[in-house]
């Protein structure tokens, strides 16, 4: 088992509490933009009272197709938890005995605990090597569990690039208020296209 070197590890931790930060960021601005750049077709539709019907009756059928699918589909399915690494279960621990409400008085300290707890039994491990960092805990991480934290970095800048590729987000982000009617009009078009072909 290759351990990796310390400095390597806490950057590649960075790395990811910054994307994990930045993806919050966008998704509360992505969840705002959505709802104002859907308020802006809605406007623009009730200027077109024909055009308005034509589109709500399209998107309503869409909604009640996607209804009836999900009703289909829906089984109950168990959730699995996954074992927890027993190295991950050691650093909770060392974790606990800094942190701990019933051994430690101090509110920073019992916070901390908490959101371990959390992290542990969500079974986060990126969020348990944070903590660690936090409170000066050593611990080691091998290759395998590195290209995991290297899947997670991957898996965080997909994320931020797809609510950067959405129309909502370039809508919020410009400037020019004729692109903006012009990327309202254009989804107008696009989403009476797809409904017609569904």
């Amino acid at each position: 088992m290759d351990i990796l070197p310390k400095l390597e590890i806490k950057k590649i931790l960075k790395e990811i509490e910054y994307l994990n930060s930045d993806l919050n960021y966008k998704n509360e601005i992505i969840h705002k933009s959505d709802r104002d750049f859907l308020k802006s077709v809605d406007d623009n539709l009730n200027n077109n009272k024909e055009l308005k019907d034509i589109f709500d009756d399209k998107i309503s059928q869409k909604i009640e197709d996607v209804i009836k699918n999900d009703s289909k589909d829906s089984d109950v399915k168990k959730i699995n938890k996954t074992n927890i690494n027993l190295y991950v279960k050691k650093l909770y621990r060392k974790i606990s005995k800094q942190t701990h409400p019933d051994k430690i008085n101090n509110k920073i300290l019992n916070n901390i605990y908490l959101k371990a707890s959390s992290m542990y039994n969500d079974n986060n491990i990126i969020g348990i090597y944070l903590i660690c960092d936090e409170l000066n805990i050593e611990y080691n991480i091998d290759t395998l569990d590195m290209n995991m934290l290297r899947e997670k970095i991957t898996y965080l800048k997909n994320r931020i690039n797809l609510i950067e590729s959405t129309l909502s987000w370039k809508w919020y982000n410009s400037q020019d208020e004729r692109e903006k009617n012009k990327m309202i009009l254009k989804y107008i078009e696009t989403q009476l296209k797809t409904i017609r072909s569904v």
